[in-house]
């Protein structure tokens, strides 16, 4: 008969088919992203940039990169640059490099929610996922969920990615039992914390 260590690999293994699932929206030219609608051609950057998206969507990430990597030399602050690049590295399951760019691009840029912020933020929990650090990866993903727009389901053609981080979550919780028990100690002590402010009682992180 099946081990406990064989249920544990294969629940593992069925959680991670999950998350790959969940990963596919980064390759789904159908969903539309805000971030490649944006600009308008009126400059040669402007141009070089929607170069890079054409190339993007079809399929076509060298030459994404290569355009995306021609903004970032002459303009090292270009955040859209950055984003463009990181979801061409992400698509070529070059997960190091896709998680320097979206790291980049969340620090220069100024949103603190909405789809560009939550999109970003799935991309780079995406990386750290499957570079094995899930921690950070489940962190990611918790303010993905946070900033982005409500109420959106993955069958929306013009959904963000919040409604695939969701599922993502869901499966990264199930694939990691200490991650899940982690986490549930963590909002017990949030909820017995919250418990004693109403009560007039000093928390235990505050009684330090």
């Amino acid at each position: 008969g099946a081990t406990s260590a064989d249920v544990r690999t294969w629940d593992a293994q069925k959680a991670q088919a999950a998350v790959t699932a969940a990963a596919q929206s980064l390759i789904h030219d159908k969903r539309s992203d805000f971030l490649g609608a944006e600009v308008k051609a009126t400059t040669s950057q402007e141009q070089t940039f929607i170069n890079a998206w054409t190339a993007l969507n079809g399929g076509d990430t060298a030459s994404a990169i290569e355009c995306a990597s021609e903004l970032i030399a002459s303009n090292s602050t270009h955040e859209k640059a950055y984003y463009t690049r990181a979801v061409a590295y992400a698509r070529q399951a070059n997960w190091r490099y896709a998680l320097n760019d979206y790291s980049a691009y969340l620090k220069l840029l100024q949103q603190t929610s909405g789809p560009n912020l939550a999109n970003a933020l799935y991309g780079r929990a995406l990386c750290l996922a499957k570079l094995g650090k899930r921690q950070l990866a489940l962190k990611d993903l918790d303010e993905c969920i946070r900033v982005g727009p409500e109420d959106e389901q993955v069958t929306d053609p013009n959904a963000s990615l919040v409604p695939v981080a969701i599922i993502a979550r869901f499966a990264l919780l199930h694939a990691c039992p200490e991650l899940r028990k982690a986490r549930n100690a963590a909002m017990a002590a949030q909820a017995q914390a919250a418990a004693d402010e109403a009560k007039g009682k000093p928390s235990a992180s505050s009684a330090d």
